[in-house]
């Protein structure tokens, strides 16, 4: 099974995910648990990605079921272009 995740940066409380494709649903065989969805944003947007305009993480996830094979990609973008 495939997720795209959305994981955001809030200034206050740091990374969260903001978004999962397909959501989250308890019928499903492979799901993400709750371990998984812990530790994805700080991997996902990792240490130091706030000192470079754009780049890429690959990185393995392991919760008790299920090995997730994970590319995360992030950019910069300037805080007057939020709305």
């Amino acid at each position: 099974m495939e997720f795209v995740v959305i994981i955001g940066f809030h200034h206050s409380i740091g990374s969260q995910v903001e978004y999962i494709y397909p959501p989250i649903s308890e019928d499903k065989d492979v799901n993400l648990s709750a371990e998984f969805l812990r530790l994805l944003p700080m991997l996902a947007l990792p240490d130091g990605s706030h000192i470079t305009d754009a780049g890429y993480a690959y990185f393995l996830l392991r919760d008790s079921r299920n090995t997730f094979h994970c590319v995360s990609c992030f950019r910069q973008i300037k805080a007057d272009s939020l709305k």
